[in-house]
Protein backbone atom coordinates (compact mmCIF):
# COMPACT_ATOMS: atom_id res chain seq x y z
CA UNK A 1 0.00 0.00 0.00
CA UNK A 2 1.48 3.91 -1.02
CA UNK A 3 1.04 6.03 1.56
CA UNK A 4 1.81 9.21 -1.09
CA UNK A 5 -0.60 12.20 -0.52
CA UNK A 6 -1.10 14.94 -3.06
CA UNK A 7 -0.12 18.60 -2.12
CA UNK A 8 -1.92 21.18 -3.52
CA UNK A 9 -0.31 25.25 -3.72
CA UNK A 10 -1.53 27.06 -1.81
CA UNK A 11 -2.82 30.42 -3.52
CA UNK A 12 -1.60 33.54 -1.85
CA UNK A 13 -2.40 36.87 -3.07
CA UNK A 14 -0.07 37.53 -6.11
CA UNK A 15 2.97 40.34 -5.32
CA UNK A 16 3.02 43.64 -6.57
CA UNK A 17 5.16 43.38 -9.59
CA UNK A 18 2.93 40.66 -11.22
CA UNK A 19 -0.16 43.20 -11.24
CA UNK A 20 -1.05 45.08 -13.58
CA UNK A 21 -1.79 49.16 -13.81
CA UNK A 22 -5.15 49.51 -12.45
CA UNK A 23 -5.01 46.19 -9.63
CA UNK A 24 -1.15 47.64 -8.82
CA UNK A 25 -2.56 51.80 -8.76
CA UNK A 26 -5.88 50.08 -6.37
CA UNK A 27 -3.86 48.11 -3.77
CA UNK A 28 -1.37 50.95 -3.63
CA UNK A 29 -4.31 53.43 -2.72
CA UNK A 30 -5.32 50.56 -0.12
CA UNK A 31 -2.44 50.80 1.58
CA UNK A 32 -1.70 54.15 1.44
CA UNK A 33 -5.58 54.31 2.82
CA UNK A 34 -5.59 52.07 5.50
CA UNK A 35 -2.03 53.06 6.56
CA UNK A 36 -3.40 56.41 7.50
CA UNK A 37 -6.19 55.24 9.12
CA UNK A 38 -4.36 53.24 11.61
CA UNK A 39 -1.64 55.78 12.10
CA UNK A 40 -4.34 58.72 12.66
CA UNK A 41 -5.76 56.23 15.26
CA UNK A 42 -2.40 55.12 17.13
CA UNK A 43 -1.77 58.66 17.24
CA UNK A 44 -5.30 59.40 19.05
CA UNK A 45 -4.87 57.01 21.41
CA UNK A 46 -0.83 56.94 22.37
CA UNK A 47 -0.79 61.12 22.68
CA UNK A 48 -3.04 61.35 26.11
CA UNK A 49 -0.93 58.69 27.59
CA UNK A 50 2.52 60.27 26.23
CA UNK A 51 0.89 64.05 27.42
CA UNK A 52 0.39 62.44 31.12
CA UNK A 53 3.86 61.07 31.52
CA UNK A 54 5.55 64.08 30.71
CA UNK A 55 3.72 65.89 32.94
CA UNK A 56 4.14 63.57 35.53
CA UNK A 57 8.28 63.33 34.44
CA UNK A 58 8.15 67.62 34.76
CA UNK A 59 6.13 67.28 38.36
CA UNK A 60 8.91 64.81 39.37
CA UNK A 61 11.92 67.40 38.21
CA UNK A 62 9.92 70.23 40.11
CA UNK A 63 9.62 68.34 43.41
CA UNK A 64 13.51 67.56 43.18
CA UNK A 65 14.41 71.17 42.11
CA UNK A 66 12.19 72.44 45.13
CA UNK A 67 13.91 69.85 47.36
CA UNK A 68 17.45 70.49 46.39
CA UNK A 69 16.54 74.29 46.86
CA UNK A 70 15.29 73.98 50.03
CA UNK A 71 18.47 72.19 51.13
CA UNK A 72 20.37 74.72 50.16
CA UNK A 73 18.72 77.30 52.21
CA UNK A 74 19.02 75.17 55.06
CA UNK A 75 22.82 75.06 54.46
Amino acid sequence: MSLATETTPLSSPSPIGEMKGKEAVMEALEDITFGSIAGIAGKYIEYPFDTVKTTYHYDIEDQLIASSRAFEAMG
